[in-house]
């Protein structure tokens, strides 16, 4: 619900926060909350009392959560919702998979897939050069040291660049 609601706008950081307290409360459990995450950006703005109060009411609604990192969980259990709720469960990401590219030849050998999944995040410009070396640098290192084949996983259109 965007508009001239403040809590709602870009620039408080959760485009589509906060929730509507009125489908929150129409939902009826079971409800179950899978591999949800949330992070704070370098530069990104705080989410307010608001946004935050419609998190924790729909994840009060769950009867299972599962979060993808101890940051996520912390920021739940720092804003009232019971530790004991809360399993870590890792990035569902995990599970997906895609067709092997057409024409990829492999050679046998150890091989590394690099991805910095940049769809964007603030902090990135800050460091570009930063992370591009230190990438260089352990792609170098596994490629010298231990012959491995290095791919870079695209996981975004804005990493062409990369």
């Amino acid at each position: 619900m965007a508009g001239k609601n403040k809590a709602t706008s870009p620039q408080t950081g959760g485009r589509l926060l906060p929730f509507s307290q009125k489908v929150i409360g129409a939902i009826k459990p079971p409800i179950i909350i899978f591999g949800v995450g949330y992070i704070r950006e370098v530069g990104a703005k705080a989410l307010n009392p608001i946004q935050i109060k419609s998190i924790v009411s729909l994840i009060k609604k769950a009867k299972l959560i599962g979060v993808r990192d101890y940051y996520t969980k912390r920021f739940l259990v720092n804003n009232g919702v019971n530790p004991k709720k809360i399993d870590l469960v890792g990035d569902p990401a995990v599970l997906l998979s895609e067709p092997e590219p057409k024409g990829l030849k492999l050679k046998p050998g150890l091989k590394i897939g690099l991805n910095l999944n940049y769809s964007g995040w603030l902090g990135f410009g800050l460091w570009y050069d930063d992370i591009l070396s230190a990438y260089r640098e352990v792609a170098n290192y596994f490629s010298k040291t231990q012959k491995a084949q290095i791919y870079y996983l695209k996981h975004h259109p804005g990493e062409d660049a990369i």
